[in-house]
């Protein structure tokens, strides 16, 4: 008994032969890259995180949020950026392109803002 495999494309071809007779089996390869396409898609984030402080701040930057789930985290130091109008430190909640909330430092420029805070803005 013999068995012939030969890839043609995306078809596969197998042969069996052998005893004088024999079976020829063709299929099409499975297509994963629609599904890779859509495990993309499901798994990628819609929300955006983004900080903004200064460099002379930077102990007043709120930690712990860059590891919130479905959400990418952006840090901006805004030092040499005067076109900025935050107060210091700012984070901002972004779905797509669209401001979901947005928490301001106070005068001590710091920010009150905690993880629970933000993913509950997020449901």
């Amino acid at each position: 008994m013999k068995v012939t495999v030969t890839i043609f494309g995306k078809i596969l071809i197998a042969a069996i032969t052998g005893w004088g007779f024999g079976v020829v089996v063709s299929q099409p390869f499975k297509d994963d890259t629609n599904q890779l396409a859509e495990k993309s898609t499901k798994q990628q984030t819609v929300y955006r995180l983004v900080q903004q402080n200064a460099d002379w701040n930077k102990e007043n930057t709120v930690r712990g949020i860059e590891r919130i789930p479905n959400c990418t985290y952006v840090y901006e130091d805004i030092t040499n950026k005067p076109n900025v109008k935050c107060k210091i430190p700012c984070v901002t909640l972004l779905k797509g392109n669209q401001l979901l909330y947005r928490w301001d430092g106070n005068i001590m420029l710091k920010n009150d803002v905690t993880r629970q805070k933000i993913q509950e803005q997020m449901k």
